[in-house]
């Protein structure tokens, strides 16, 4: 059987439903093709040897060669390339690297949140600033199980993301896990 198993690993359990609703509008908005990778939480903390040895097992115990797994991060406020390599990259053995991709957010989730409500790139790509718009816009103190219901909102807009270049960088890394 020639089985394939594509994967987002993101860092939190709110962060599955939050990037199922990115998922579904880029393939509504055929940004992406009409294909859905599995969205899990990632087995472990970024930057920890067991996090790649879980991935790595899950992807080698369902699809032995045909695999691909993207992780998405936060920099928290790192350059996308250092957060990539120090939290992912450094981590992955030798023979498996062709296998993962990494998409950064810069500099946490909550900025794309921010943007999505319509807020200013100035105060949404700081990551207080993000947090204090998403508070004022919905009334409401932000706990991170609002990651997943926000989308949900008529008020937010995706295709403000498209602008960001952390957003068409993640874009490109889903095209890649996709094959599209």
């Amino acid at each position: 059987m020639n089985y394939s198993l594509r994967i987002v690993a993101v860092e939190d359990t709110y962060g599955v439903g939050f990037h199922n609703e990115l998922i579904s509008w880029l393939i509504g908005s055929s940004i992406l093709c009409n294909s859905r990778p599995r969205i899990r939480r990632m087995p472990a903390k970024k930057c920890n040897h067991a996090l790649y040895r879980k991935l790595v097992g899950i992807a080698l115990a369902k699809a032995f060669n045909n695999w691909k797994i993207l992780v998405v991060i936060d920099s928290e406020g790192r350059a996308p390339e250092e957060a990539s390599r120090q939290d992912v990259l450094s981590h992955i053995q030798k023979g498996v690297e062709e296998h993962f991709r990494v998409a950064v957010v810069e500099p946490l989730h909550e900025a794309w949140v921010c943007l999505g409500l319509g807020g200013p790139r100035a105060i949404c790509r700081s990551g207080k600033g993000a947090i204090r718009f998403i508070e004022t816009t919905l009334g409401v103190r932000y706990e991170k199980r609002l990651l997943e219901k926000i989308p949900k909102m008529r008020e937010f807009t995706f295709s403000r993301l498209l602008e960001e270049r952390d957003f068409q960088v993640y874009i490109q890394g889903l095209k890649w896990l996709l094959d599209c």
